[in-house]
C-alpha cells in the first residue's frame, strides 16, 4: 500500500463523519434515570468519542445524563468532588473513568452506601469487601500484549532498549498496558526497560524523550500509553534531523498527528481504543445494571495500526465506528 493512501481514505471517512447522519431507534428504560459520567480530561479524541458514543446512547434510552470532566487529567480530587455533588444532587447512576484506582476509591463508597449504582470505565479502582462496582472496558492487559508483539518484528536488533512513557502513575489502564508490554519483551535475550511519567503534561513528555534519547544512544524502541505521553513523543521526534527513522515508535489515539506520522513513516503503530464504542454501550450496560440486570464485562476494543492494516475493514470500522 502506498503511503500516501492512508491521507486520501482518512480525508473521505472525515467528510463522511461531517455529512453523514445516523438513524436512532429510542429504547425506552426507567425515565428516572439520572446519570452523572465523569470522565478524566476534557481534551483528547478518546474522551471526545467516548462522550459522543454516550450521547447517541442516552437519546436512544431517554435517560438524562450529565458530563463532569476536570480540565486535567491528573485532577483525581476534582473527580472525588464529583462523586460527592452526584449524591447531593440526587444521581442513581455514576459512570466514571477513575484518574487514581485508590483516591476515588472513599468517595465512590459513600455513593454507594446512598444506593448509588456505580460503575468504571477504561480505568478501575481497588476493590473491597464492601466496594465492587460493575466495570466496563478496563483490563488493558492485552493492549500491553499486543504493542510489544507487533512491534517485536520491526526490531531488527534482539536486544532491546525500551523506553513507556505515561502521563499518571495510579492508572489501571497504563499499570496493564506496561505490564503487557513487559510480559513479552522480558523473553528478550536482552531488554533494557525503562518506564516514565509526565503527569499529564505533553511538553514534559517531550523532555523525557529527548532526555533518554541524548543519553542513551542504544534506545530503539518508544512506546506511548495514553494520548497526552504521545503528543510529547511526537513533538519529540518532529525536532529530531532523522525523525525518529532510526527507532521503532508506537503512538496512542487515531489524532491527525499520529496518521500523518504513520503516513511519513515517522510512527511504526498507533494504539487505537474505540472509544465510541465504549461510551455507548456504558450507558446501555448502566441502564441494565439499574434495573437488576445482569452487567457482564465487556473487553476493550482496539488494534494496532500500521502502514499494511490501516485499509482493513476492521481496522477502518473501528477508527470512524461513527458512520458504521
Amino acid at each position: 500500500m502506498k503511503k500516501r493512501n492512508i491521507m486520501v481514505v482518512l480525508l473521505v471517512f472525515i467528510f463522511l463523519l461531517v455529512s453523514c447522519k445516523k438513524n436512532y431507534v429510542t429504547q425506552q428504560y426507567n425515565a428516572h434515570s439520572k446519570v452523572a459520567f465523569i470522565t478524566m480530561m476534557q481534551s483528547g479524541q478518546t474522551w471526545g468519542e467516548i462522550k459522543n458514543g454516550a450521547k447517541i446512547a442516552r437519546d436512544e434510552t431517554n435517560c438524562t445524563l450529565d458530563f463532569f470532566t476536570p480540565v486535567k487529567e491528573t485532577d483525581s480530587r476534582q473527580q472525588a468532588q464529583y462523586v460527592l455533588d452526584a449524591i447531593k444532587n440526587g444521581y442513581n447512576a455514576i459512570i466514571i473513568a477513575p484518574s487514581d484506582e485508590r483516591l476515588l476509591l472513599s468517595p465512590l463508597q459513600k455513593a454507594q452506601d446512598q444506593g448509588i449504582k456505580i460503575m468504571t470505565i477504561y480505568n478501575s479502582i481497588d476493590s473491597t469487601a464492601t466496594m465492587i462496582p460493575k466495570d466496563m472496558m478496563t483490563s488493558f492487559t492485552s493492549v500491553g500484549t499486543s504493542i510489544a508483539t507487533t512491534v517485536l518484528p520491526l526490531s531488527p536488533d534482539k536486544n532491546i532498549d525500551c523506553l513507556v512513557i505515561g502521563a499518571m502513575l495510579n492508572t489501571t489502564s497504563a499499570i496493564k498496558t506496561t505490564q503487557g508490554i513487559r510480559d513479552v519483551l522480558k523473553k528478550q535475550p536482552k531488554l533494557r526497560f525503562q518506564t516514565a511519567y509526565c503527569f499529564g503534561d505533553s511538553d514534559k513528555a517531550a523532555d523525557i524523550t529527548e532526555k533518554k534519547l541524548k543519553e542513551d544512544t542504544d534506545t530503539n524502541l518508544i512506546i506511548a500509553i495514553d494520548e497526552v505521553s504521545s503528543d510529547g513523543i511526537m513533538q519529540a521526534i518532529r525536532n529530531r534531523e532523522d525523525k525518529g527513522k532510526d527507532l521503532v515508535i508506537v503512538t496512542w489515539g487515531n489524532s491527525l498527528s499520529n496518521l500523518q506520522g504513520l503516513e511519513e513513516g515517522n510512527v511504526d503503530a498507533i494504539v487505537a481504543i474505540n472509544g465510541y464504542e465504549l461510551g455507548y454501550r456504558s450507558i446501555y450496560a448502566m441502564m441494565d445494571y439499574l434495573e437488576g440486570k445482569d452487567v457482564p464485562d465487556v473487553p476493550v476494543e482496539y488494534a494496532l495500526v500500521t502502514q499494511n492494516n490501516f485499509i482493513d475493514d476492521k481496522i477502518q470500522k473501528l477508527l470512524f465506528p461513527q458512520i458504521n
